[in-house]
């Protein structure tokens, strides 16, 4: 039987290595190919944890990169797609169903496992601790869960700490919906941008839950997608959280989404958040960090107010995903610029921990004090860059430059993305301070190049 329920959930041992999804692909699929396909250098090779929101596409995403790998193994039963949520064989370990299945009895090497709902097997982080440790002989593992909780070790376990890498799965990117809908992504010239500024605007009250942003979803103007958003962002809370750890005042935890849905995070004030929620600090701390783990919120840290400045300031605390938070918003709310503001911040914000992938490294901080410099990026093959999100609907002028300018000096900026709804991309240089005025569509189809500043205007 268990061969029949392998045979059944790797449709891509048949038709010439091709699986069932979807006719494009994640950009993390072509990321991830190279690190299952061999060693490291050095000779070491890891497993890849896969986490991410609930919903994000971790389980499209395995089918996916198992109709690739198929394709180019020299047998498409080398690539092994398995299910452990499956209920024909709930309860049964990662090791068990492979000594089972004799998978890895000959040319262990070979085979690469995408290992699906791991969260069914409670000691699989001991597992593949053991699967990685064969050395040579060591298969390809990647490793998700439905789940919104990031995937640890097995209480009481052996981890897998330093046999693993671990990769968020964000929700979909502009870049991604665009090539979803029929849209260039390629080459800058040849975008369109009146179709791509429509489909910006879009995401930030759509977001990139494939449920919902994809053609073909629901309706937003029916107000079905945010139904499914909140109910989602409901069920994550309920059913995940206590993943994570014991929650003893579960509404505290809902109220406090509930504020930072709607924006509070831009001027979070833990001590305030604790009186109004008649909690400690200590607890509204630990319930962000439970958001956190849950994907419901990303943490944007504080580098002080310049480049030596010491830490002080607590962290923004962002909404995952722009369509979650646009869907706890009236209709009125989702069109008021400090609202919008929120939702364009939300977005970079994804966009900018989806170029983790691509940027192994990334550091995403912001500015104390400064509310012209929302992200700082570091990394150590580029200059550092501010990221100014205006979201403008008029040109920017010599004055908004000047300002731009001195404020960059002060922190220690020498380059500067001011990102804006103007259609037509701009460049200026004010006191040594280069100002890359982008359109929010451009900004959001391709931010690695802009980072490294590889388009020009």
């Amino acid at each position: 039987m268990l061969l029949d329920v392998l045979s059944e959930q790797n449709p891509q041992w048949q038709n010439d290595g091709r699986g069932q999804g979807p006719g494009f692909e994640r950009d993390i699929v072509a990321r991830l190919e190279p690190i299952l396909s061999g060693p490291l250098p050095g000779g070491v090779r890891r497993a890849v944890v896969l986490s991410g929101l609930r919903r994000s596409g971790k389980s499209t995403v395995l089918r996916q990169l198992a109709s690739r790998l198929a394709r180019q193994a020299e047998s498409p039963t080398d690539v092994v797609y398995l299910d452990l949520g499956d209920p024909r064989i709930l309860g049964i370990s990662v090791e068990g169903l492979l000594e089972a299945t004799g998978l890895l009895r000959t040319r262990p090497a070979t085979r690469t496992l995408l290992l699906d709902e791991v969260g069914h097997d409670r000691v699989w982080p001991d597992s593949i601790k053991r699967l990685v440790d064969l050395g040579p002989d060591a298969p390809g593992i990647i490793v998700a869960d439905s789940a919104a909780a990031r995937l640890r070790a097995s209480p009481g376990g052996e981890t897998a700490v330093g046999r693993r890498i671990d990769l968020e799965l964000t929700p979909m990117t502009l870049g991604e919906i665009a090539r979803a809908s029929g849209l260039s992504t390629g080459d800058p010239r040849d975008a369109d941008p009146q179709r791509l500024g429509m489909l910006a605007d879009e995401y930030l009250v759509r977001g990139g839950l494939p449920e919902v942003a994809l053609p073909g979803s629901p309706s937003f103007t029916s107000g079905d997608a945010y139904r499914i958003l909140r109910e989602d962002a409901a069920n994550i809370l309920a059913l995940d959280a206590p993943r994570i750890r014991e929650v003893r005042d579960v509404h505290a935890l809902r109220r406090l989404w509930a504020m930072l849905a709607r924006g509070a995070s831009l001027s979070l004030n833990v001590g305030k958040i604790a009186s109004a929620l008649e909690i400690s600090r200590q607890t509204v701390e630990q319930l962000l960090s439970v958001l956190s783990e849950l994907f419901l919120v990303r943490e944007v840290p504080c580098r002080g107010d310049g480049p030596a400045a010491p830490i002080r300031n607590p962290p923004k605390w962002l909404v995952a995903d722009p369509g979650i938070a646009a869907a706890h918003l009236t209709e009125n709310e989702r069109g008021d610029p400090v609202h919008r503001g929120y939702l364009v911040e939300s977005a970079a914000a994804l966009h900018l921990a989806a170029a983790r992938q691509e940027l192994p490294g990334l550091e995403i901080t912001y500015a104390r004090a400064a509310k012209e410099i929302d992200f700082v990026v570091r990394h150590p093959d580029i200059e550092t860059v501010g990221i100014e999100m205006k979201h403008f609907d008029r040109p920017a002028e010599a004055v908004d430059d000047e300002r731009a300018a001195r404020v960059a000096a002060e922190f220690g900026v020498r380059t500067l993305i001011r990102v804006t709804r103007q259609p037509v991309p701009r460049l200026a240089v004010v006191a040594g301070c280069t100002i890359r005025t982008e359109p929010l569509w451009r900004f959001l189809n391709w931010p690695v190049p802009l980072l490294k500043g590889g388009i020009e205007p």
